[in-house]
């Protein structure tokens, strides 16, 4: 029956030379039937011709030619950095049949994300984080590596950190279970990598 194999650079770069050809080769032996899912296809690149990426990429694109009938191949990643993947071998984008785009998350989907992920972890969230991460989700959906439900997973981990530095300045013996479950809107934080430039008011000075 046939599974979902998801590999990523290290599953398919050997460490010496001849390497790399070999384990990719005997991933696709092994993914007969199945379907091979590569996440962030382009970290294969390391801006150096001829290098283990480009052989993994090259041995792909013969084992998907060799095996087109019995294995689907599915790469992933953000739109510019797949093109420059896509360019880096002449026979790697005819072999891709389908194209699929996926817009950005919604600021309103990526809240219902936390709301899922705080969920899955028995957590709850303040009336008041909403309004705290308003902004904050405007400013790094603007940003060129927002990572869109991974945005939102590290803002919840984050705060997690933040919430357990906040309760041991507590009196333990009087904590309750609704505190401890509890995630504040002070436990979330701006992320360093965001520019202030997007979060801050602007002011306009004038001289005579």
């Amino acid at each position: 029956m046939g599974r979902l194999h998801e590999v990523g650079r290290a599953d398919l770069i050997g460490q010496y030379v001849g390497w790399t050809a070999q384990k990719v080769t005997v991933l696709f032996k092994d993914s007969m039937g199945s379907v091979i899912f590569i996440d962030e296809a382009y970290s294969l690149l390391d801006g150096h011709e001829n290098s283990y990426g480009d052989e993994a990429i090259s041995t792909i694109v013969a084992e998907m030619e060799n095996r087109r009938e019995d294995i689907v191949v599915i790469f992933a990643g953000y739109t510019e950095k797949m093109n420059d993947f896509l360019r880096r071998n002449p026979g790697l984008r005819s072999r891709i049949a389908f194209h699929v785009p996926f817009s950005d998350y919604k600021s309103d989907e990526l809240l219902q994300i936390l709301d899922y992920i705080a969920e899955k972890h028995s957590m709850k969230l303040d009336e008041k984080v909403i309004d705290k991460l308003q902004p904050i989700i405007n400013a790094a959906i603007k940003s060129s590596d927002f990572g869109n439900g991974r945005f939102m997973r590290n803002l919840f981990e984050k705060a997690r950190m933040n919430q357990s530095t906040r309760l041991l300045e507590m009196d333990i013996d009087c904590l309750t279970e609704s505190q401890v479950k509890l995630l504040t809107a002070d436990d979330f934080e701006t992320p360093k990598h965001l520019s202030t430039s997007t979060m801050q008011i602007g002011f306009i000075s004038s001289y005579e």
